[in-house]
């Protein structure tokens, strides 16, 4: 991962591993998010098709984000097949009982459009 990425100033990425069948989140936590929020996480092709998907609380809902406390920090890992031809990742946070994202910005304070976050996959 070339850039971090802060969440709604509450949880910053620090960190993204990617294998064959799953995807490796590392975040800190800045301050407690005070509620459950869920991860998308979309797999694009050079053309920017959506070929994969995986929305998840972490840990599949058993340690949601409403339990993070400031200072922490969670390896979450995702079980999601990226096939050869996948390119980059589409990321974000989002309320599923409102639909609404969690803002997006890099480490430098610059807003990340429609608070997505990319990820290039070598």
């Amino acid at each position: 991962l070339g850039q971090s990425a802060v969440f709604a100033g509450t949880l910053r990425l620090d960190q993204v591993r990617l294998g064959a069948d799953q995807v490796t989140f590392d975040w800190t936590t800045l301050q407690p998010p005070g509620k459950d929020y869920t991860l998308f996480v979309h797999v694009l092709d050079a053309d920017g098709q959506q070929i994969g998907q995986k929305d998840a609380e972490p840990f599949d809902g058993q340690y949601p984000t409403g339990l993070w406390e400031t200072g922490e920090r969670v390896r979450d890992v995702r079980s999601i097949t990226l096939p050869a031809n996948a390119k980059r990742l589409r990321i974000g946070w989002y309320d599923r009982q409102t639909g609404q994202r969690l803002p997006a910005y890099s480490a430098d304070g610059k807003p990340w459009p429609d608070d997505i976050v990319f990820i290039e996959i070598p």
